[in-house]
């Protein structure tokens, strides 16, 4: 009976280890180069993004950025075109 609690609790350890951690929101991040400055938009998969240019970061909803409906490659893009 030792055998077999010991067994069980091994797999169970070994399986919790080394399963995916599927919680975390993975970010979708697309940069570009505006005037010399590295410009970057992070989509943080909970509703905000995350928009970095030269050193500055900031965390905000799309929509106050004016880019609702644009993917944060689309956003970088229309930053980095002008």
């Amino acid at each position: 009976m030792k055998k077999l609690v010991l067994t069980t609790l091994i797999v169970a350890t070994l399986i919790t280890a080394c399963s995916k951690d599927d919680d975390k929101p993975t970010k979708e991040c697309e940069s570009c180069t505006l005037q010399g400055n590295k410009v970057e938009v992070c989509d943080n998969a909970d509703g905000t993004w995350t928009l970095s240019v030269a050193g500055s970061t900031t965390t905000t909803d799309p929509k106050l950025l004016g880019a609702e409906g644009l993917t944060p490659k689309e956003y970088a893009q229309s930053l980095c075109s002008n």
